[in-house]
């Protein structure tokens, strides 16, 4: 008997196992098709292979980069917060507001890493660091209300990722 899901699975499997450099023009290509690319962006750019590894781990389907794409672009904060989701967060020991005005500071400042720099990871890693240091937070208390603050959602990419995407 032919079970579908399976064979979604297993495609998911073969997608995972590939090396970026051969998903990334399916991926391309399919984003182009769906109009959330320009064609003028090559399957091999440095866009095109990193959108692809960004989404590698989460695609059964070559056609799942399109709603990870844009899912990673969107910013449904009012949707978050009228559903209950960032409730938490949002209360006075929550830590969404500290947490916010310590992003907007460092942005101001010209210390918010941007997504610019060639070791963006790093630079990413070593900030969320030194904020956690700065308002005394650590693990879910502080990641979650900095995903909060920059992308509108509770789960989802990697944020130093999104922010790279953005950028690029």
């Amino acid at each position: 008997m032919f079970d579908s899901d399976k064979l979604i699975w297993i495609n998911g499997q073969h997608l995972r196992a590939l090396p970026v450099e051969e998903l990334a023009p399916m991926a391309r290509d399919h984003l182009v098709d769906q109009e959330l690319l320009d064609s003028s962006v090559e399957s091999d750019s440095e866009l095109s292979m990193f959108i692809a590894g960004m989404f590698q781990g989460s695609m059964s389907l070559v056609n799942d980069v399109a709603t990870e794409f844009q899912s990673a672009l969107g910013f449904p904060v009012e949707e978050c917060i009228s559903s209950g989701e960032a409730s938490e967060l949002l209360e006075d020991d929550g830590g969404f507001k500290v947490i916010a005005e310590s992003i907007l500071a460092a942005y101001d400042a010209g210390e918010f890493p941007t997504g610019s720099s060639d070791d963006h990871a790093a630079e990413w890693k070593a900030w969320v660091k030194g904020i956690g240091k700065e308002t005394k937070r650590k693990g879910k208390k502080l990641f979650h209300p900095i995903r909060l603050a920059l992308t509108g959602k509770m789960s989802g990419p990697d944020v130093g990722q999104v922010l790279k995407l953005l950028h690029m």
